[in-house]
């Protein structure tokens, strides 16, 4: 009897919504919670309204080749280029590639890599007056963009690998990996 009652109740009310008032109800009526209780601001993070605004940067190395990666933040367009070296001239370089294929961004985001924090970089961003915002040290989640697309990167081209493409130079393997 006392089961079918209960059956009965639950059917007819949702219990979760009268907890939630009664709790509500005791929380607004407690002077200690309302003393306690503070506005919150969170902080408001930037959006990409336009694909050109914001491009995350890192470098990518598979076996012995090097590759200077961009992404766009908010297309997640992903390009990148073989490099032989990490220096600020050879990163410059394919920026300047880059930003004439598919225009100037306003801000660049990178990871504190040697090969980003350069008197050439730092003198190509300013003449073209784009801001450059390094993540925070150890913390590689912080570029997350261009992360994912690192992993995905790496997953396609072990793929590649045990294809018919085993004997493929890198360059044309990341091509597919990036078609892929």
């Amino acid at each position: 009897m006392c089961r079918t009652k209960l059956v009965d109740f639950t059917d007819k009310t949702d219990i979760k919504d009268i907890l939630k008032k009664s709790i509500q109800t005791f929380i607004n009526g407690c002077e200690i919670c309302q003393q306690c209780k503070y506005e919150r601001h969170p902080i408001k993070i930037a959006m990409n309204l336009t694909p050109t605004a914001s491009k995350a940067i890192d470098t990518f190395t598979f076996g012995v080749s090097t590759f200077f990666t961009i992404i766009d933040s908010f297309s997640k367009y992903a390009q990148e280029y073989q490099i032989t070296s990490l220096s600020g001239t050879e990163i410059a370089n394919n920026m300047i590639l880059f930003f004439s294929h598919h225009g100037i961004p306003t801000r660049i985001i990178a990871d504190n890599g040697i090969e980003f924090k350069n008197t050439v970089v730092a003198e190509l961003l300013s003449l073209h007056k784009i801001k450059l915002h390094f993540i925070s040290p150890n913390h590689p989640d912080s570029n997350g963009v261009v992360e994912r697309f690192h992993s995905t990167i790496t997953e396609h081209l072990r793929l590649l690998n045990t294809e018919g493409f085993q004997k493929a130079p890198i360059k044309m393997k990341m091509l597919y990996a990036i078609l892929a």
